[in-house]
């Protein structure tokens, strides 16, 4: 008789089979079941409706305004402000914000520079005169604190004056230089020039006494603010603004400027005048060495009156004849005083021009506006020539504006932009130009048109100025 001895089990050994089988099941379920490749889900913006700000690529769109689009003010470079009519609502004044993508009406207890408190007042009364990035300058009309102020950027302030000389509308005669060093105002009780610098604080007085409505058209900055011109029928005057020393007194001379470096003053000298467009010679004074040297033009020649700084103490001007009320170009020259180097340039040569020609000169482009709409672009190194014609008119009767050392022209509702590399394409717009307006640092172009079937307006801010976006 075979005795068979079968082991005892242990407990977990019980459950094998039935684990076992389980596991089975859940392979042949995952086996079996249908592939689905996963993946995340994707965002979806909701669309913005009518009156709301959205950004398509390069461009920021807004929508919901009709009729009129007016005072376009730049508040900053992401902020901005205009007068407009919104949604059927009465003309009223709106915030633009860039950055957040809003458009906000302003109430009319805070207007669109905001608040502003000078220590624990609350200005209620106020003109912006000048903002940068670092400081604005305001005049404040409130009786008890009126006066013209400076604030930096965390609204720090300092008086700078309250014997500033008004016009009728109550606003205050001042310039302030070009790299934002130097302000220049009218005193009210004497109507000398006074200056003030805002890096040391300090004021001088000019003991020269000028006409309050002359100020603006006879009086000027140069860039540094260092030295300050003043025109008096056909003669002129120059000052230092720190020492308040006279460097020229009532030189005959008309449409004196200064160079770039504000170390030259040119000037067409009067007695050389052969008509009231141009002229056989052009002073050049230098304000280091305090001498006068002369350009003088060749016997059949004369110089045109209109001459403009170009880089650095470079100048720019045209030679050519005068006839029958137009100015005949010969050359085109860029002087350097500090080398008396003249380059000359014939491409123009027997081009005539108007004798109040608008032309203009930034970087290497000269722009040449002629009539019917026309214009020719000169590049100065290469002497490339480019023509456009049939331009719109963009700001005022010019077909073209000028962005830093670039240009911006408009011609088959399409905006270009014209630098030493040619010509490039910012925007093309719907319906009819209305206006447009740049941003303080250059790289983005608000343009306005109008809807020919409807009240609606076309706002764009385009971001294409720029050399990113």
């Amino acid at each position: 008789m075979k005795i068979v001895i079968k082991k005892e089990k242990k407990p977990y050994e019980k459950w094998l089979p039935l684990a076992a089988a389980v596991i089975l099941v859940i392979a042949a379920v995952i086996i079996l079941r249908p592939k689905v490749q996963s993946s995340e889900v994707a965002q979806i913006e909701k669309p913005f409706e009518a009156g709301d700000v959205y950004r398509e690529k390069s461009e920021i769109i807004l929508d919901g305004f009709t009729q009129t689009f007016t005072q376009i003010k730049w508040t900053d470079n992401q902020l901005l402000t205009f007068m407009g009519h919104k949604d059927g609502a009465a003309e009223s004044l709106y915030e633009l914000d860039l950055n957040e993508l809003s458009v906000n009406s302003i109430s009319d207890e805070m207007d669109e520079l905001g608040p502003l408190m000078l220590g624990e007042t609350t200005v209620s009364d106020r003109r912006l005169l000048y903002k940068n990035e670092a400081m604005s300058v305001f005049y404040i009309r409130d009786a008890s604190i009126r006066g013209i102020y400076s604030f930096d950027e965390k609204g720090n302030y300092k008086k700078i004056t309250e014997h500033m000389r008004v016009n009728e509308s109550d606003e205050p005669y001042v310039l302030i230089s070009e790299n934002a060093k130097k302000m220049l105002y009218l005193e009210d009780s004497t109507s000398k020039m006074v200056t003030y610098d805002f890096e040391t604080h300090k004021k001088k007085i000019i003991s020269h006494v000028i006409e309050d409505s002359s100020f603006y058209n006879s009086v000027s900055l140069s860039a540094s603010g260092g030295y300050i011109l003043e025109s008096v029928q056909g003669a002129f005057n120059c000052f230092g603004s720190d020492s308040g020393k006279q460097y020229v007194d009532m030189i005959e001379g008309i449409n004196p400027i200064f160079s770039k470096n504000g170390n030259y003053v040119y000037y067409l000298y009067a007695g050389s005048m052969e008509n009231h467009v141009s002229g056989k010679r052009i002073g050049v004074i230098s304000l280091d060495k305090a001498n006068i040297e002369y350009l003088t033009a060749a016997d059949t020649e004369t110089y045109f009156h209109l001459y403009k700084p170009i880089d650095e103490n470079r100048l720019f001007y045209f030679t050519g004849v005068y006839d029958e009320g137009r100015f005949i170009i010969d050359e085109i020259v860029l002087y350097n005083p500090d080398t008396d180097e003249k380059n000359k340039i014939s491409t123009f040569k027997g081009t005539s021009i108007n004798s109040d020609c608008e032309y203009d000169v930034s970087g290497e482009l000269l722009l040449l506006p002629e009539e019917n709409h026309q214009l020719t672009v000169l590049n100065l190194t290469t002497q490339s020539v480019q023509r456009y014609a049939d331009l719109m008119a963009i700001s005022d009767d010019d077909v073209y504006v000028k962005n830093h050392d670039d240009y911006i022209i408009c011609y088959s509702n399409t905006f270009y932009k014209l630098d030493r590399e040619g010509k490039s394409k910012i925007y093309e717009f719907e319906g009819e130009y209305v206006t447009s307006s740049i941003s303080p640092n250059g790289d983005k172009l608000m343009i306005i048109s109008q809807d020919p079937n409807e009240d609606k307006l076309n706002v764009v801010v385009t971001y294409k100025l720029g050399n990113t976006y």
